[in-house]
């Protein structure tokens, strides 16, 4: 028996209102969205993975749209097919993430300093040659010094 999915409605989603106590609008295949007590509408998917229960979030309404919701949740599924837990999956991808920023930065660093080295090398580059004039300059006084 199989379970009916997509039995939300756009509509349905616009007209629930916020009452005393947070209440769920199930769309099917676990997928449902919660609303808050005060008014705000998230998307949630129900599972379960090694005998343990899980809730899965996907963003609020209408950030979220009912059918992108819809699309995680058969991304989160078929994820659940292969034998991962997608809330795992989530974990990985936000620290992949915070990997990657930090490499950027580190690597803006890395340019940063290989400009300052470009810089201390031309600036080091024109003390040499400032020096070898004033030397050149140097040596033609003490010969006109010792000419006299």
């Amino acid at each position: 028996m199989s379970k009916t999915t997509n039995k939300l409605s756009g509509r349905a989603i616009e007209e629930a209102r916020a009452k005393d106590k947070p209440y769920k609008i199930a769309d099917g295949g676990g997928l449902y969205i919660y609303i808050s007590t005060a008014g705000g509408k998230l998307w949630r998917l129900n599972y379960w993975h090694d005998g343990k229960r899980k809730t899965l979030s996907f963003g609020a309404y209408p950030g979220v749209s009912l059918f992108d919701a819809r699309e995680r949740r058969e991304e989160a599924k078929a994820v659940l097919a292969s034998g991962v837990d997608p809330c795992g999956m989530k974990g990985a991808r936000k620290a992949k993430a915070k990997v990657g920023s930090a490499l950027v930065l580190q690597a803006e660093n890395l340019e940063g300093a290989a400009d300052l080295l470009d810089t201390a090398g031309g600036l080091l580059h024109e003390a040499s040659c400032l020096i070898k004039r004033a030397v050149i300059l140097m040596t033609k006084r003490m010969g006109k010094n010792h000419e006299a």
